[in-house]
């Protein structure tokens, strides 16, 4: 098992911890999709992503839910935290957090569910970091290992393609572009300044 401080770790700046009630030490069990369209019970120890979810009565009957399975945390978009989501959250004992409006949730379950099967069997599941059997994933992971370093494999266009587990320091600018979907606009200029691209 991991924590929810570990996770926000491997997230580095990119997502917020906004109400905490039972500490950064809770351990997660599992990363959970909530579709409100199709409910689940969560399960104790999940954090789950909310998809869809904001500061209104369904999320913060959501909330209550969570609480009362025991469920570690909930995630949601920057721009639906609120202070009765978190008031909501904070009475129900569950942990708050969020990630930017523009990371794609595809992103976000990939980092996390990455970072927690590292923490179960001490190496990336091939669910958490892409198909196994010759995918660009494979050889990202390939690459980590000879250089002892995370790779991130991004088209000319900066869009991200692959990734590798993580390896050594969290690194925000992959984590960034990892989150994102492509590289930030910023590390694309600087690059093109230095002739990467064109």
């Amino acid at each position: 098992m991991t924590t929810l401080q570990a996770l926000l770790d491997a997230m580095a700046v990119y997502a917020t911890c906004h109400v905490a009630p039972q500490g950064l030490d809770v351990e997660v069990a599992e990363i959970a999709i909530h579709d409100f369209s199709w409910p689940q019970q969560p399960a104790t120890g999940a954090l789950v992503v909310g998809v869809g979810a904001g500061d209104d009565q369904q999320t913060h009957g959501l909330v209550r839910e969570l609480g009362q399975a025991g469920a570690a945390g909930l995630v949601v978009k920057d721009v639906e935290v609120g202070n009765r989501l978190a008031d909501e959250a904070r009475r129900s004992g569950i942990a708050l957090l969020s990630v930017p409006v523009t990371a794609q949730w595809s992103r976000v379950t990939s980092v996390l569910g990455s970072v927690l099967s590292e923490a179960e069997l001490g190496v990336p599941s091939s669910d958490a970091v892409g198909p196994a059997g010759g995918s660009l994933f494979d050889m990202a992971n390939f690459v980590a290992d000879l250089i002892e370093a995370p790779v991130t494999l991004e088209d000319v266009h900066g869009r991200v393609v692959a990734f590798s587990k993580q390896v050594g320091e969290i690194d925000a600018m992959r984590t960034a572009t990892i989150l994102l979907g492509q590289m930030p606009a910023e590390r694309m200029e600087w690059l093109r300044q230095r002739g990467v691209f064109r």
